[in-house]
């Protein structure tokens, strides 16, 4: 029996049309799959169609079949069908693991929805003022609120803007006077900031006429995306500071 180095197998991808799988000297495995240490010489070719069926894709009329679907109907296409009545066992066996993998991301769905609803809870109950800005969503407020913590914990907005990397850094050179982004402190935070200036961007007129504000005033895109996170910075901190007491 030929070993895995000397006589690795291809999936079908490359042939759709045939019906086993045929070894490849010019194709070399992937490194996912490759084996370590002992298992090289443990393990055989025939371990190979296993693997590499998870790669093999189905037959042109499923596929023209499944095509004009879109992301939830095709979900829900294929986490109800019946593999075991396909004639073919390629085919069946493609069927199978595309059900496994569409019913896994339903049920991942499911929990990211229920636990976005809980999240979305817990901010509004530690700080609504958040929630009521625009472009700050569940997700961004959470962050925020985890990275604050509690106050008097950061002592002033400049702090707070240095934790979330949007403090200006000195990049001067020669007569050039300008500034830089910085790359360190909380980079979930910065995060955070970042997807909220994105949908300010998008959605929010002051924020638009800001930008093109600072671009004729002679600074670039970036260096007015520099500054409005700073000013970002400084609303969220001092809205944090100030907050609501908590219901009880």
């Amino acid at each position: 029996m030929r070993s895995m180095r000397s006589a690795p197998l291809v999936a079908c991808w490359a042939r759709s049309g045939r019906r086993r799988l045929e070894p490849a000297a010019s194709v070399r495995p992937c490194r996912r799959w490759w084996p370590r240490g002992k298992e090289r010489s443990t393990r055989s070719a025939r371990d190979w169609p296993s693997c590499a069926t998870c790669w093999s894709r189905p037959r042109e009329p499923l596929r023209s079949e499944l095509r004009p679907l879109t992301q939830a109907p095709l979900l829900r296409r294929l986490a109800a069908t019946r593999p075991e009545r396909r004639r073919d066992p390629e085919l069946r066996g493609c069927m199978l693991a595309l059900r496994s993998v569409a019913r896994r991301v339903l049920q991942l769905q499911a929990e990211e929805r229920e636990l976005g609803r809980q999240i979305e809870a817990l901010t509004r109950k530690l700080a609504p003022q958040l929630l009521d800005q625009p472009g700050v969503g569940p997700h961004a407020a959470a962050q925020l609120v985890l990275s604050w913590s509690h106050p008097g914990r950061i002592r002033s907005e400049a702090a707070f803007a240095r934790l979330a990397g949007a403090a200006p850094i000195p990049a001067s050179s020669g007569q050039t006077i300008r500034h830089r982004l910085d790359r360190s402190g909380d980079r979930k935070l910065n995060r955070a900031l970042h997807l909220i200036l994105v949908t300010r961007k998008r959605t929010h007129p002051p924020t638009i006429a800001y930008i093109e504000r600072r671009i004729q005033e002679g600074k670039t895109r970036r260096e007015a995306n520099r500054c409005l996170k700073r000013y970002l910075a400084r609303n969220l901190y001092r809205l944090l500071e100030h907050e609501p007491p908590i219901a009880t």
